[in-house]
């Protein structure tokens, strides 16, 4: 936004607190403004319309939740989504193919929290599918919230890689290629047992 959105912006948070049965100081809106400044302000309206709709928030949004929705979802609806990529990459390639997933938090939760892609792949039943989605979203918000990443190769058992020498890459190819291209770089952090 820049500073000639600043009316509407004011418009967009009045008729959002009105909704919410809140009244908003000329303060604070200020703050919201500044505070929401690096998204465009159709952003901040379609935001804005989508929070008056939704029951979890039955007061008014915070700025976090409006970075929160505007970055693309939480870290728990991120790992929702990210448990069904790591299921389709399981139905479709197996523990033979290595693989490289185009988030290197979903890596980490497949090697700290599931012991690997081939232990992963190897135990994965498809009546199970319900608790692993569960297990795995739980696992990654933990993960994405400390900053836990795995970079590299994620090695199949024994089809490696594609006919170019290359493993299967999972999601958006080109961030799946840097995290690939990432793991001699990447200092890993590793979640020890109490």
């Amino acid at each position: 936004m820049t500073n000639t959105d600043a009316q509407r912006f004011s418009e967009i948070m009045h008729g959002l607190a009105e909704d919410k049965g809140v009244q908003l100081s000329t303060a604070g809106i200020g703050l919201k403004f500044e505070a929401l400044k690096q998204f465009p302000i159709d952003d901040i309206f379609k935001a804005a319309l989508c929070m008056m709709g939704n029951k979890k928030f039955a007061t008014m949004p915070s700025v976090a939740d409006f970075i929160e929705y505007l970055g693309g979802g939480s870290v728990d609806d991120n790992g929702m989504i990210q448990a069904g990529v790591v299921w389709q990459a399981v139905r479709r390639h197996g523990g033979n193919r290595s693989v490289c997933f185009d988030d290197p938090v979903t890596q980490a939760v497949i090697v700290q929290g599931f012991g690997g892609w081939q232990k992963m792949c190897s135990e994965m039943m498809e009546d199970q599918q319900k608790w692993f989605m569960k297990d795995f979203a739980k696992l990654y918000g933990a993960f994405a919230r400390r900053g836990v990443k795995e970079y590299g190769l994620l090695p199949g058992r024994s089809d490696p890689f594609d006919a170019e020498g290359k493993p299967a890459l999972i999601g958006n190819r080109q961030e799946a290629q840097l995290v690939l291209e990432q793991r001699k770089q990447v200092q890993i952090p590793i979640i020890k047992e109490r």
